[in-house]
């Protein structure tokens, strides 16, 4: 190439000598020769900027090519106008672009350069920060440190080099990972043991000793994980005492539940020398049920083992007086068996609480019905207050007759058994109060319904006539035929709920819907014109009782509303009773008109707290004695509930 261009330059210099001497003979002129030699020396300085820009590895270097360059664009510049001026400018910029891409290349790597050094200083500076890790903010310095160098190479191109600062960051992880955890399994072990070493100052109950002992576990295997060192020798010594302190607490919390369970156990056999009651034995078999409570959360051992068998003796005791007391109540009990509760049983039944109850359970005949049957109370309890409560004035609601007698004879029952209701001896409420039942005002309606017409040959005819419903606005009517079991009235056709005798009693609703005889609604010919109702009326006025309960059905409801003037007193009774039993309430001002009824005539008449109690959910025709015992279950203790609430109780 070097040998090319030398025989060029000679013979451009022969050429140049011999257009100089044609110059000359021509008579041209040195301009032309000038020209020449100009394009001539533009063509060498394009040549030697062209040389520069093949090696451009190195800023001295393109520097060096772009002041040839800049030389070369000057003389180009120079020239006049033409082809060869248009063919070094093409050559010029060809260059001019490969220096320039030159320098692009120069300064990214220098940047990578720079790059790669920042990081390595990054990774120098965590790497020192390594040097002490003794405190927890030392060691998040350091990881901050690391996380900065992290950042810094994550920045870099590929390369050798970043792949030696990755490897020298794992390996500083790694570290840093294991300084951390065994950093964190120190402190973690140290501030287990404080928590659990503040756990003992209170140790004075079972469940906080147990949280104190689950927290020194805690704190134990924490420990025991720990590499051997000062700081583990330490907290081990910690925790010893730590337990020495729980396990003392623990013995002392052992003794004294033994006491407890010991005298508990004591206080139980102390009850068994009197089981003569349910009462009794009911306090007993409560104390036995303490006692064993306490007994079997104790730890095992021999105090444990003692205790059990000293109950064991003291249920023995309670389950043979229990067995004594079913076979008495098996005695004095009532049996409500067959379809119906008739007038038969009822006698029966109040003969045999009267003799099982001498002097606590009095029968009485109160009146004759229209047919002649006695008309039973039975008066419970000696108190000197009366109350009174009726059953079976709607013959068609016979089951008020087994409710109440269910009732009668559990009343009698808890008297002598001492037991209670809502914390008041039943004793002590019927030693204040004797309540007075009249289980079946309606005898002779009753024995129809159960019986039908047949049960009263001579009456037969008219009963059937009468046992009919006409509707009073379209005068439709329905004979209901032999099928007596909505019959309300007594045996001549009137209403005993309409014939009580109170102001105005011809004024009240039905004595012109019902003027005449019929199953239901007539209220006689005159107030107190039945000696079903004389029979309750005149017990009333003799008595002088506080209050009167009237049992019907159905409709789970009390009605107590009356326009009566004590309303606060008698609305606390009701409102006693509601919660009681869970029946509706009949809201005040509900129904303005006035029944001939034995509770408004109670109320207003005497001015005595009197509620009429609706018994069960469906009509009284489709109830039956299968129905009793969940009606039962839910008045059972009503009528002690309402006298808990009278003034004065």
């Amino acid at each position: 190439m070097t040998r090319a261009r030398t025989r060029k330059k000679k013979r451009l210099l022969c050429l140049t000598g011999i257009i100089a001497v044609l110059a000359l003979v021509l008579g041209t002129g040195s301009n032309l020769v000038l020209a020449y030699l100009a394009e001539e020396n533009a063509v060498a300085a394009v040549d030697r900027a062209a040389q520069l820009a093949g090696d451009l590895s190195t800023q001295e270097h393109i520097d060096a090519a772009r002041e040839a360059w800049d030389k070369a664009a000057e003389l180009v510049a120079g020239l006049k106008e033409g082809d060869a001026r248009d063919e070094l400018s093409r050559r010029l910029e060809q260059i001019r672009r490969r220096i320039d891409d030159g320098q692009k290349a120069v300064n990214i790597a220098q940047a990578r350069q720079a790059a790669e050094a920042a990081a390595a200083g990054a990774v120098d500076a965590a790497q020192r920060a390594l040097t002490n890790l003794s405190t927890q903010e030392l060691i998040d310095a350091a990881f901050a440190e690391f996380q900065k160098a992290s950042a810094v190479v994550a920045e870099l191109h590929g390369g050798p080099v970043k792949e030696d600062l990755l490897q020298r960051l794992a390996h500083l992880q790694g570290l840093l990972e294991k300084a951390q955890e065994l950093f964190s399994a120190e402190a973690g072990a140290r501030v287990a043991t404080e928590e659990a070493e503040s756990l003992l100052a209170d140790l004075s109950t079972q469940k906080l000793v147990d949280k104190a002992r689950a927290a020194y576990d805690v704190a134990l295997e924490l420990t025991e994980a720990l590499p051997d060192s000062t700081a583990k020798s330490e907290l081990l010594e910690q925790l010893e005492q730590i337990l020495a302190a729980i396990d003392a607490a623990q013995q002392e919390l052992y003794r004294k539940a033994e006491a407890a369970a010991t005298e508990a156990v004591e206080k139980a056999e102390a009850k068994l020398d009197n089981l003569s009651t349910q009462g009794a034995v009911n306090s007993a078999n409560s104390a036995y049920i303490s006692a064993s409570t306490l007994v079997n959360k104790l730890h095992s051992g021999e105090v444990r083992d003692a205790l059990k068998k000293r109950l064991s003796v003291i249920k023995g005791m309670i389950n043979d007086a229990q067995k004594k007391l079913n076979e008495l109540w098996n005695t004095v009990s009532l049996k409500f068996e067959g379809k119906y509760y008739t007038y038969d049983k009822l006698g029966q039944h109040l003969q045999k609480l009267a003799s099982h109850y001498p002097g606590l359970a009095r029968t009485a005949v109160v009146g004759k019905s229209v047919e002649g049957n006695n008309i039973w109370s039975i008066t419970i309890g000696t108190g000197s207050e009366h109350v009174l409560i009726l059953g079976s004035v709607h013959a068609s609601e016979w089951i008020t007759t087994p409710v109440l007698m269910r009732t009668i004879e559990t009343l009698l029952w808890d008297y002598t058994q001492e037991l209670s209701v809502q914390g008041e001896l039943v004793k002590d409420i019927l030693d204040r109060y004797s309540i007075t039942f009249i289980p079946m005002v309606n005898p002779d309606g009753v024995k129809l319904v159960q019986e039908g017409a047949g049960a009263y040959p001579g009456r037969a005819e008219e009963l059937l006539a009468l046992n009919k419903y006409k509707d009073p606005e379209t005068g439709a009517e329905t004979d209901y035929g032999n099928d007596f079991s909505r019959w309300k009235a007594n045996i001549r056709g009137v209403d005993l709920n309409r014939n009580f005798p109170v102001k105005d009693w011809d004024k009240q609703p039905g004595s012109e819907t019902v003027p005449e005889p019929r199953y239901a609604g007539y209220p006689g010919p005159y107030a107190e014109s039945e000696p079903e109702t004389k029979a309750v009326v005149n017990w009333v006025r003799n008595n002088n009782p506080v209050m009167l309960l009237d049992y019907h059905s159905y409709g789970d409801y009390l009605f107590w509303w009356y326009k009566q003037k004590n309303l606060a007193r008698d609305r606390k009774i009701v409102q006693a009773m509601r919660r009681y039993t869970g029946y509706r309430m009949e809201p005040e001002h509900g129904n303005t008109d006035f029944s001939a009824t034995s509770t408004y005539w109670g109320s207003n008449e005497f001015g005595i707290p009197s509620v009429t109690v609706e018994l069960g959910d469906q009509p009284p025709h489709l109830l039956g004695m299968g129905h009793v015992p969940g009606i039962f279950a839910r008045v059972k203790y009503l009528p002690l509930i309402a006298i808990m609430n009278l003034p004065g109780y």
